[in-house]
């Protein structure tokens, strides 16, 4: 079993249009190149455009709403939504709403974690 408090978590790291921080830390599963993940994307911010080359993300959202394009089809999402995005599709995300969109992300296959990422 593993058991990780809230408090455990790492402190938010403040990228371009976004912040995140791991909830598990990687290596939390023996042999197994997984990481989740808490991202915020603030009113009016946005994700740009990128893919991962081996990753593929689950996205769950947890509060908020806002808009994903994945491989040029863009939709809206809010909380309960969940997003797949499989190796090589370009991403990006937005947040339309007046309160940050909140979702947690499963990163499966993470080895190479942000060597993995080509921004576009």
């Amino acid at each position: 079993m593993i058991r990780i408090h809230a408090t455990d978590a790492q402190r938010w790291d403040v990228r371009q249009g976004y912040e995140k921080r791991a909830l598990m830390p990687l290596g939390s599963l023996a042999g197994r190149a997984i990481q989740l993940q808490e991202t915020m994307i603030r009113p009016g911010d946005n994700v740009a455009a990128h893919h991962h080359c081996e990753q593929t993300e689950i996205i769950y959202i947890t509060s908020g709403s806002g808009r994903f394009s994945v491989s040029g089809e863009e939709f809206g999402v809010a909380s309960g939504d969940i997003v797949v995005i499989e190796p090589g599709e370009s991403h990006d995300a937005g947040c339309d709403g007046a309160a940050p969109l909140r979702f947690l992300t499963f990163k499966l296959d993470y080895a190479k974690a942000d060597s993995d990422t080509v921004w576009e």
